[in-house]
């Protein structure tokens, strides 16, 4: 860090050096310097300091589309002033063919001075990241040409209007101008001050020239203010000391303008050339065939994936493929058309199918080449071919399994209902020649009977939900009521198990809540779970229904004290046919009531879960979508 900070003052220290020397060269000017080649050499200088100023004028204006920075710009429209009153200040100079006096002399070379220290002092208050809109560059270079045309006017038509800055008998400098000479290097200097302070985080070297620059013009300002006359040898060493100060500013300039923009344009083809090669491994590798052509369907890529696909060489053309028939034809046709295409599927002879894409690229609405993609889905048409067989083979097997279980429902329920039947005439007609074991045998019969209905009604449901065809008939419910309606029709199972009902369904509650679905599905839900609470249920144990609202649901609760359900067991017991091996010799039933009510449910927007506490109960939750959620 140190070493840094040492090299960023080497410019200025240099520059106090050569300050401190040139006073050392002053007091040998006798053996070498003669005034009368004053005005050859400060002609010299002074056209040398303005093609500089114009120099920065015209990279500021040819640079801004480029880099659009405000040195550029604002250094340009800046310089152009001063160039032009510094050419001005040459030629109306004393002893010049258009020489005036020295009095327009002075003031065009204080005017240009002025310009320039205020004007560097305000750029570098700006923060250097500033950038400008196109307009800012005629609006400044527009500003700068009228400011210094209206000055020109003003000094060359009105300069009677002005005093004399230089004394006529020994043309020593008046005080006025060299105060003025004062004030113009302590802008510099402050010029100075602020470029270390505001830019001390910038990177790059363009800062330290720009501050030497500020220090050199400076130092010419105050050797300005040292000489006797016009023609004396330390007004040369100012010239060469602000001749210097530019070359440093050009420096300056350059480096903020075309070495940054070529060093940005270097970095970003850098990016480009790293992008490519990354481009062109991943093409390389992919596992689709890729070409790629220029606006001349001349060949630019082609991956390795492609020449395996078509069999191409390298030596051989994308034309010499189509001719010989190895792509498909309406590649050709695509082609032409120069529009995107995305997964069309073409077949080749041999019997492959492929997938082709082709994407254009248009810079500005001109065509500038394409990308050809190529994917071999052979196997994955053939598999999709062969799901699609085995899915219609399934669908047709679900049919028939269907229309089966639909003729075997018929066929089992007439001698069902026939047997139930005559089991009711025979329970109707008990005499007293029935025995009490004949009298338990009928019952059995017409439970049994009832039984096998409800087992036939349920495999019949279960297909038709499978097989898609169960349609509901949704209209507006009180679920309410379907609840009370199913626990009065089971109200002989629970008087048979002295089970305690506890019913909160606090339906006024829920006033203006409207429920849409299937009545007689929504019955056959709560009827199975209902059962369930019951069958599974302690002798004498508790059975608990109460709703409540959960964003979006209504939701039913219904909770027993039975044994519970094994841990094991609760991730299963919506699967049809499936028992615990628990209650599966104890408990009648089939194992597809809970799935049937939980498919039911879901065509009907709603769901069903369960939880448990073995040894505890189970807890089966019902939640139906609320169509109108105002609720009170």
């Amino acid at each position: 860090m140190k070493r840094e900070a040492l090299r960023r003052y080497i410019p200025i220290i240099t520059a106090f050096v050569m300050f401190v020397l040139s006073r050392g060269i002053y007091r040998l000017q006798d053996l070498f310097y003669n005034p009368k080649y004053f005005l050859l050499l400060h002609t010299s200088l002074e056209f040398f300091s303005v093609s500089i100023s114009f120099f920065i004028a015209l990279l500021g204006w040819f640079l801004f589309p480029l880099t659009r920075s405000k040195y550029g710009v604002l250094f340009g429209a800046v310089f152009l002033s001063v160039g032009i009153l510094d050419l001005f200040h040459t030629l109306v100079f004393a002893g010049m063919p258009f020489g005036l006096d020295s009095r327009a002399g002075v003031w065009f070379w204080l005017s240009a001075r002025m310009t320039e220290c205020v004007s560097l002092f305000v750029i570098i208050l700006y923060p250097d990241h500033t950038r400008f809109s196109t307009g800012i560059r005629y609006k400044s270079y527009g500003i700068s040409l009228l400011a210094t045309g209206g000055v020109c006017a003003v000094l060359l038509f009105s300069m009677d209007i002005f005093p004399s800055l230089v004394v006529a008998e020994t043309h020593e400098p008046s005080f006025a101008k060299v105060v003025t000479e004062y004030v113009i290097s302590a802008f510099h200097l402050a010029t100075v001050i602020f470029v270390f302070k505001r830019l001390k985080n910038s990177v790059g070297v363009q800062k330290n020239y720009l501050a030497t620059a500020c220090f050199l013009i400076m130092l010419a300002e105050l050797i300005f203010t040292l000489y006797k006359n016009v023609y004396d040898f330390d007004a040369l060493l100012g010239h060469i000391f602000k001749v210097s100060g530019y070359c440093y500013l050009l420096i300056a300039v350059y480096l903020s303008t075309i070495k940054k923009y070529y060093s940005r344009l270097a970095e970003s083809e850098k990016k480009v050339k790293q992008t490519n090669i990354w481009l062109s491994t991943l093409i390389t590798n992919l596992n689709s065939g890729i070409l790629v052509l220029n606006e001349t369907n001349k060949e630019v890529l082609i991956n390795d994936k492609f020449r395996e696909m078509f069999q191409k060489d390298d030596s051989e053309s994308l034309q010499n493929h189509l001719a010989a028939g190895d792509l498909p034809s309406q590649v050709n046709e695509i082609q032409k058309g120069k529009r995107m295409v995305v997964d069309q599927v073409i077949e080749l002879s041999d019997g492959r199918v492929l997938e082709f894409d082709y994407i254009p690229t248009y810079v500005e609405e001109i065509f500038q080449g394409s990308l050809l993609k190529f994917t071999d889905v052979t196997f994955k048409r053939k598999l999709s071919l062969e799901i699609i067989r085995a899915k219609e083979e399934a669908e047709k097997a679900s049919h028939f399994k269907t229309e089966f279980l639909s003729k075997l429902s018929h066929e089992l329920r007439i001698p069902l209902n026939n047997i139930i039947g005559y089991a009711q005439i025979l329970d109707l007609e008990k005499s007293e020649s029935l025995s009490e074991l004949e009298e338990n045998s009928i019952q059995r019969i017409l439970s049994s009977g009832f039984h096998l209905i409800e087992i036939v009604n349920n495999i019949l449901d279960l297909s038709k939900i499978e097989a898609g065809v169960i349609f509901l008939d949704k209209k507006e419910i009180n679920p309410f009521q379907i609840m009370k309606d199913c626990l009065k029709e089971l109200r002989p199972l629970i008087m048979e198990k002295e089970i305690k009902v506890h019913l909160q369904l606090q339906e006024e509650k829920w006033n203006g809540t409207k429920i849409v679905g299937d009545p007689l599905r929504l019955k056959q839900v709560f009827l199975n779970v209902l059962q369930n609470g019951i069958k599974y249920n302690k002798k004498s144990g508790d059975l608990t229904v109460y709703t409540d609202k959960k964003d979006r649901w209504l939701v039913f609760r219904i909770e027993d004290t039975g044994n519970g359900i094994l841990p094991e067991d609760l991730p299963n017991i919506f699967s049809p046919f499936y028992r615990s091996a628990a209650h599966r010799n104890r408990i009648e039933g089939t194992g597809i009531g809970l799935s049937i009510s939980k498919q039911l449910l879901e065509l009907m927007e709603g769901d069903i879960y369960a939880s448990s506490v073995e040894g505890e109960g189970s807890s089966f939750t019902i939640r139906l979508p609320i169509e109108n959620r105002d609720l009170n």
